[in-house]
């Protein structure tokens, strides 16, 4: 009878070694599969977020460029109806997408900051922008697209061109500004002026959104592009800038 109950007991030991022994192998997989997914999500090359991001942002057009991402570290800069200005902040992995945080400068009134996801599958960008200064302007929902452009279409329309007695610079970062004397039909007097614009590439065309002026009647505006053997002209209406 003894030797009957030793036997069981032993028995019923290595049963339950063998049990553990089966639930500290589930665990270990279970630790390995977990382990791989965060190596998965922490090694996504952030590299092929940077970059620039174009569309709407209200009834205007906005550029964000990524130009640096370090750990949590990030920077780049905005260009809205040509005024550029700097941001950075920090991004957070989340898995099938990236979240940032950037701010803006804080020197110009219309400053805010950007909170922005990007999808590692589709590259697309959608966020909000919240002022500084809630009460010269409003929150602004956008949603972006990963920007493809040709170099040289840019190296081909940056540089000077002249509307009448204005000076207009097509910079290569997309920003520009137009300088010189206007005919004021309302003082009837000729007055000095300063524009800053943004402008965009497109086929034979170049579309420039302007900042606050009272020369242009509408803010945006969509040029042509001609070219003979004497002149490169863009042209809008009644509006002809030359380059020569």
């Amino acid at each position: 009878m003894n030797r009957v109950l030793f036997f069981a007991a032993v028995a019923f030991l290595v049963s339950c070694g063998n049990k553990s022994k089966q639930n500290n192998s589930t665990n270990n997989t279970s630790d390995s599969t977990s382990s791989e997914s965060t190596s998965i999500e922490t090694d996504y090359k952030t590299d092929s977020l940077l970059g620039e991001y174009i569309g709407g942002f209200g009834n205007s057009t906005i550029i964000i460029a990524i130009n640096y991402i370090n750990g949590k570290n990030v920077s780049g800069y905005n260009i809205l109806k040509g005024n550029r200005r700097n941001i950075k902040g920090e991004i957070e992995n989340k898995g099938a997408y990236f979240q940032f945080t950037l701010n803006e400068p804080g020197g110009d009134p219309y400053d805010g900051t950007f909170h922005f996801s990007i999808d590692t599958n589709t590259r697309s960008l959608e966020g909000t922008w919240s002022p500084f200064d809630s009460v010269k302007v409003k929150p602004k929902r956008y949603k972006l697209a990963k920007r493809v452009f040709k170099h040289e279409t840019i190296q081909g329309y940056a540089g000077m061109w002249y509307l009448n007695d204005l000076t207009v610079n097509f910079k290569k970062d997309k920003t520009g500004v137009a300088k010189g004397f206007w005919w004021n039909e309302k003082s009837a007097s000729s007055e000095e002026v300063e524009i800053p614009f943004s402008w965009f590439e497109e086929k034979k065309a170049v579309s420039i959104e302007w900042g606050k002026n009272n020369i242009f009647l509408s803010s945006k505006m969509k040029f042509t592009h001609e070219k003979n053997q004497y002149e490169e002209m863009l042209q809008s209406g009644d509006y002809i800038m030359y380059r020569y």
